[in-house]
């Protein structure tokens, strides 16, 4: 596994950004469920 450092770099990296947009994602759905509701409120 010592052979390929790069690769497994850019697997690091990989996840790193599935997790920002898995955040970025859930935000933005918790974002649009409360937009959802306020409009229901009124």
């Amino acid at each position: 596994m010592g052979k390929l450092p790069g690769l497994h770099q850019r697997h690091l990296d990989i996840a790193r950004l599935r997790n920002a947009a898995q955040r970025r994602d859930r935000s933005a759905r918790r974002a649009a469920a409360k937009a959802r509701q306020g409009k229901h409120h009124r």
